[in-house]
């Protein structure tokens, strides 16, 4: 089903944004800019992460527990 589409999508990509800008053992900064409707691809954390908008949108975060949280 989609969940099991969903980890076989993500199993491996570590390829969180579009340039990695900065890493440590700890810390990875990525660059991610997008076009309405445009989307990054399902991908997997492998450290902690937090995210944040510079400018006004909608996004939606599919979790692997197959939760989706839309945030505006």
């Amino acid at each position: 089903g989609r969940l099991a589409e969903l980890e076989k999508a993500i199993a491996g990509n570590g390829m969180v944004g579009q340039r990695l800008l900065s890493e440590t053992d700890e810390v990875r900064v990525w660059r991610i800019e997008l076009q309405p409707g445009e989307r990054v691809g399902f991908h997997k954390h492998v450290l902690n992460y937090f995210w944040t908008a510079t400018s006004a949108g909608k996004s939606r975060s599919v979790y692997s527990d197959g939760r989706s949280v839309d945030t505006e």
